[in-house]
């Protein structure tokens, strides 16, 4: 019956509909990121971003965190890879040890950057090696140069929590609080639909279904202050019994 309805359709639109071929494959890549967005979002799973000591990625680094801070997806280490080594000071040094001691030197700049910049997260450092390191051997040997920083003596291997959505009872009503680390007021879109709430941070958006008690509320006010967006909402007083 669909296939026989086709026609009619396409007619009615005016434009041509996809093939059965195209619609198996917008399935198959729905249910994907569907299977994707389930594990990243899973207790079991956390993000280590990956970055270098080099400020415009360490720009993008920053981004990417606030963008998965949106979603609510957990960051549990910075990972601070190709660090050069620190040549020792000799008499004489010729200029490869000069530009080696330069890089190293903005280097440290970009590390003590990537420290302030996200606070509350360890950050580990990885030497630049004369080799990608590729197979077992190769990562045992990698982890064995890391400095670890805050995580020594920690197990690596399980994940951290994301910080969850709160909402919280106030005198006027309620607030609804999501961490957003690394932004400002100006940078955060707010739009209410229904019983919906639309953020958006840069290119990202996040739609987020609001319990029952908020979606009988208005919104009142929203605050970034100390990486977290607060939302202050007020009953609306024609949904809320007397």
């Amino acid at each position: 019956m669909r296939r026989a309805a086709r026609p009619a359709a396409a007619a009615a639109l005016g434009i041509p509909l996809p093939g059965r071929e195209i619609v198996e494959i917008l399935r198959r890549w729905h249910d994907d990121m569907l299977a994707v967005r389930h594990l990243l979002a899973s207790a079991t799973s956390s993000v280590r971003l990956v970055t270098t000591p080099e400020s415009v990625v360490i720009a993008e680094s920053r981004r990417t965190w606030t963008s998965l801070s949106l979603y609510g997806y957990a960051v549990d280490a910075v990972y601070v890879n190709k660090i050069l080594p620190a040549p020792a000071l000799k008499e004489g040094d010729g200029a490869a040890a000069q530009w080696l001691r330069s890089w190293n030197a903005a280097q440290t700049r970009g590390i003590d950057e990537v420290v302030q910049s996200f606070v509350g997260i360890p950050v580990v450092r990885s030497p630049y090696l004369e080799r990608e390191p590729i197979g077992p051997a190769a990562l045992a040997e990698l982890h064995g140069q890391l400095d670890l920083g805050t995580l020594a003596g920690r197990d690596i291997t399980k994940p951290a929590t994301a910080e969850p959505m709160q909402v919280r009872r106030t005198d006027a009503g309620f607030d609804l609080a999501l961490r957003l680390p690394l932004t400002s007021a100006k940078e955060v879109g707010l739009q209410r639909r229904a019983d919906e709430l639309l953020l958006t941070v840069g290119d990202h958006r996040r739609i987020v279904t609001l319990p029952s008690v908020l979606s009988r509320c208005t919104v009142a006010d929203a605050r970034v202050r100390s990486g977290h967006l607060t939302i202050a909402f007020v009953p609306d007083p024609a949904q809320w019994p007397r």
